[in-house]
């Protein structure tokens, strides 16, 4: 008999990879210790509460508690995981006391180039142990740097300490290892694939049919019944449904989303670096209004095709509603597969890319759910599904991959196949899915960029075994990119700038990669069609918090590479407020409240010096305090010298303590905010908050603690604001 009434995995989860690992567990779990073992996203709800024994009357046995837990931005928790570390912070619960039936085990996952590493992890470890958790395991903290990643720390570290503690006789290999003819348990999955009956050729859509907007929508629809079905799962809630999919959801006043976007046109593309420079930067300007996208004049042409995207793209037409954000903001886009990618996928699985199937979701009922009940009840064609669910170019595999595969290619040879190929792959397989094998993975898949298809299409054996809902349910997800808008609000053009990165690289053995992003970016002509909806951001000036109408406090901006973008459209923004006759901003006064303070970094004055031109313009105005440097380069005499750093290569850390006495002023004197955003990978967001410290010692006149202390207290109030990617 198990000694806990429960064993529930609880995770937190921004990106997907703690929900992934919350699986890994659940299934793990269930199979070594023979007992049903849920996965459960963290949310103020009665099941959290109670398997935290926070909604209990006491006196049950005891139970246990694993927790998955990612941190996002400044270490902070998961956004879906907010409100309940709001209720756990509670004085009413009793210290030591309210979770004292509760045993847990911690995993943590981070990303130790980044300031606040597994901060959220720990903050919850810490407030559990004081309300009388006890823990059963030392906690892991995973690093994706690390060798393996956190999937390496979970599957190496983890889970056998787990499992020893909880079975000790057992031994403590992983479940998913499979010896010669012993089958993979990879658990249930969160959905079935069922092929409608007949799929008459009459009813199947050819690729010709279909608009390019049609089938990014189709795509958009099949991902979001893959989501719908995922989520279902583990008790989060639905995400928003497609307009026009779904009888229940026809608000004209629907804010564009992930599974609802803006159908926006590429209406211009330029260089902002030189040519031939090796870190090639792009300009591009995204229309948001129906009008100039083409969706009314198109939407009675949609109306003739057998596409379901047709309604969705006529009611957005029709409502009319625009790409609203805030400088700071951030615009997701959807990137398009490449051409063939999706039908190597299938084909490498032998399924038609116009086979039609129903998205069948395992834990929810659709009949008591009416918007899940319209959008389940249409099938959608494999080539979608794919192309809206799957990563097939971008996205580097997961342990889960090689896994179905082993599974598909175990069960192939179980059933009797006899062939050369099949054994060598599952030897192959099983090596890489073994401690010692971890390294050859990842410079097999992840060092050499290696995708989902290109694994499928080298272990063929395997692969026309796998089945295509495990495919899917394995196969590493399409996830939007994100770029901070570039521009500030334009509602009458209706026009939003971005400054995107391409980004290429090369292998170990010598194979040129290009992101999936990059690729689609840079391949896309004018006109193009381009999925996008808003993503609210972390950087908000801080007059958008305030209805009062004083000038604003200063602001500190420091955006090395791309990330200057959202600080272009916050400059932008508050010119533009400056000049508006009802404005008390005085932005161009000299020392005055509402100055803008900006520290740019680059590699080169003439390859690199993103929107070079404007803020040369902006600092010989006097509208901003604009300091410029050049790590690689200084700038020769005439070129800006006079006022973008002179002639000396430095960093944005060395310019904001040379700088010392302006910064001091802007944060402390007038209570202004600083924002950082930029590339966690350099360490350049740490180096930023050591030469704050610095600031604060040489011009406050504090200690090393106390300015420490200062620079958290910032943070506590978004004075103090790290954006990094």
């Amino acid at each position: 008999m198990s000694p806990y009434s429960s064993c529930t995995v609880l995770f937190a989860s921004e990106t997907g990879n703690a929900r992934e690992c919350a699986f890994v567990l659940s299934r793990t779990l269930s199979h070594s210790l023979a007992c049903g073992v849920a996965p459960y996203a963290l949310s103020d709800d009665a099941f959290t509460l109670s398997s935290l024994g926070l909604a209990s009357a006491g006196g049950q046995r005891r139970s246990l508690v694993i927790l998955c837990v990612s941190t996002c931005g400044q270490g902070e928790i998961p956004r879906h995981a907010r409100a309940f570390w709001t209720r756990l912070l509670h004085k009413a619960w009793t210290m030591g006391e309210a979770c004292a039936t509760v045993d847990m085990a911690v995993f943590g996952l981070g990303d130790s180039s980044y300031p606040g590493f597994n901060v959220a992890a720990k903050k919850m470890r810490r407030r559990l142990l004081q309300l009388g958790a006890k823990e059963i395991t030392p906690p892991v903290m995973a690093d994706e740097r690390a060798v393996g990643g956190f999937e390496s720390a979970l599957v190496d570290t983890f889970l056998p300490a787990l499992i020893d503690v909880l079975k000790p006789s057992s031994s403590s290999t992983a479940a998913t290892t499979a010896d010669d003819g012993k089958l993979v348990n990879l658990g249930a999955l969160p959905y079935q694939l069922e092929p409608c009956p007949g799929n008459d050729d009459d009813v199947v859509m050819n690729d010709d049919d279909l608009t390019t907007a049609e089938a990014q929508m189709e795509a958009r629809r099949a991902a979001y019944l893959v989501e719908l079905a995922e989520r279902a799962c583990v008790g989060m809630e639905a995400p928003v449904p497609p307009r026009g999919f779904v009888k229940t959801n026809q608000d004209g006043a629907q804010e564009p989303s992930a599974f609802d976007p803006r159908v926006a046109t590429l209406v211009a593309c330029a260089p902002l670096t030189a040519d031939g420079y090796d870190r090639p930067v792009l300009s591009v300007s995204l229309s948001t209004t129906a009008e100039t996208s083409g969706e009314a004049a198109a939407s009675v042409e949609l109306h003739r095709s057998n596409s379901m995207a047709a309604a969705c793209l006529a009611a957005r037409a029709a409502a009319n509603v625009p790409l609203t954000f805030e400088a700071g903001d951030s615009i997701a886009i959807v990137p398009t597969q490449p051409d063939g990618a999706a039908r190597r996928f299938l084909a490498a699985l032998q399924v038609s890319p116009h086979l039609r199937v129903r998205v069948v979701p395992t834990a929810l009922d659709v009949g008591n759910d009416g918007a899940a009940a319209d959008a389940c009840a249409a099938p959608v064609r494999a080539i979608d599904l794919i192309n809206g669910a799957v990563d097939c170019h971008g996205g580097e595999p997961r342990r889960a991959w090689y896994e179905a595969l082993l599974e598909a290619g175990t069960r192939a040879k179980v059933a009797g196949a006899e062939d050369e190929s099949l054994e060598r792959e599952l030897d192959t397989l099983r090596h890489f899915l073994s401690r010692e094998g971890v390294s050859a993975r990842r410079e097999y898949g992840s060092d050499e960029g290696r995708t989902c298809v290109e694994v499928l299409e080298e272990f063929k054996a395997c692969a026309r075994n796998l089945s295509l809902d495990r495919a899917v349910a394995c196969a590493p997800r399409l996830r939007p990119r994100l770029f901070s808008a570039a521009s500030a609000p334009d509602l009458a053009s209706g026009r939003v700038e971005l400054c995107v990165a391409i980004h290429t690289w090369g292998t170990p053995f010598g194979r040129k990669r290009t992101g999936l992003c990059s690729r689609y970016i840079s391949h896309a002509t004018i006109g193009s069609k381009v999925l996008c909806w808003r993503e609210c951001g972390d950087l908000v000036l801080p007059e958008m918090n305030s209805a009062s109408s004083p000038p604003p406090p200063p602001v500190v901006l420091v955006g090395p590479g791309t990330g200057v973008a959202p600080f272009r459209a916050m400059v932008q923004s508050r010119l533009a407020r400056a000049a508006s006759p009802s404005s008390d901003m005085v932005a161009s006064a000299p020392g005055g409240s509402s100055r803008c303070v900006v520290f740019l970094g680059n590699r080169h004055v003439t390859k690199d010096f993103l929107y070079g031109d404007e803020w040369i313009a902006l600092a010989r105005s006097g509208r901003a305090d604009v300091h410029a440097c050049f790590s690689r380069s200084p700038c020769a005499p005439g070129e800006a010298s006079a006022f973008l750093g002179g002639s000396i290569a430095r960093r944005c850390n060395t310019a904001l303590r040379d700088q010392g006495a302006l910064v001091w002023d802007a944060l402390s004197t007038h209570l202004g905010s600083c924002f950082v955003c930029g590339s966690a990978s350099t360490g350049m967001t740490r180096d930023v908050g050591e030469a704050l410290v610095r600031v604060a010692m040489e011009h406050g006149g504090m200690s090393d603690e106390e300015a420490r202390k200062w620079l958290r207290t910032l943070e506590l109030a978004r004075r103090f604001v790290v954006e990094a990617y």
